[in-house]
């Protein structure tokens, strides 16, 4: 699904005192399927931009187009299908006291009426322990542990099971990695990067870690307000 952002502006406390323009007159197009990363120091606006696609913040000028349609003026809980996240507190995105498969089935459910008192089905069990088998952690030999018992790293990579379960067509990784230890994001990144290619997932991700970048089809940097795309190398 492609994202593009036409001539965007963002101005928080517009007329106030304290006005702040964070992004203007700014461009920015994706292709379907395509792994993108946002680059630029604290306050340049990373966070605003991902809030502009996913529908949280709306744009004060300019148009938001995702897959040819006008979603300008829609907010972030009529975009909800289209639209899966993965924050960098491991804890957000997961219900803490639900087991592993309870996490799992809520998240494919997403965008449908849910029943807290659903039945776990046997073949849904057997189809979301495949699943976690292909992370290859040992995670199918939790499927019935809460949630909090997971460490940081497990249960980051089960958040983005969990977001390509939803059917969702674009994903946005707000810094998933910043939380966690050098060698679990180092696991996460590569686990990030095959489970996007298995699923053609448009993906907008947020870092500050260049080694990420090499994972990525295509590179921004914010700066001074404004979106522009760097040369990179190519995607591993």
């Amino acid at each position: 699904m492609s994202i593009e952002l036409r001539n965007i502006s963002v101005i928080y406390n517009k007329g106030d005192v304290l006005e702040r323009t964070v992004l203007k007159d700014t461009s920015i197009s994706l292709g379907d399927g395509k792994f993108a990363a946002i680059i630029g120091n604290n306050g340049s606006g990373k966070s605003t931009l991902a809030k502009v696609i996913a529908g949280e913040k709306i744009v004060n000028e300019g148009k938001v187009i995702i897959d040819g349609c006008d979603y300008t003026s829609v907010q972030d809980f009529n975009r909800a299908k289209l639209i899966s996240c993965v924050f960098q507190d491991p804890r957000k995105g997961t219900a803490d006291n639900l087991t592993v498969l309870e996490n799992l089935i809520f998240a494919a459910k997403r965008g449908i009426k849910r029943n807290f008192s659903l039945a776990i089905k046997k073949n849904s069990r057997s189809f979301f322990k495949e699943k976690l088998k292909e992370l290859n952690i040992g995670l199918e030999k939790k499927i019935d542990d809460p949630i909090f018992m997971l460490s940081g790293g497990q249960r980051q990579m089960l958040s983005l099971l969990m977001a390509v379960s939803r059917q969702s067509k674009i994903l946005l990784l707000d810094e998933h990695t910043a939380a966690l230890d050098p060698e679990s994001a180092k696991t996460v990144m590569r686990f990030t990067h095959q489970i996007l290619r298995n699923y053609n997932m448009t993906t907008i991700m947020i870092t500050h870690n260049m080694s990420e970048l090499s994972y990525c089809d295509e590179v921004y940097v914010i700066a001074n307000c404004k979106i522009k795309k760097i040369e990179q190398e190519g995607a591993n």
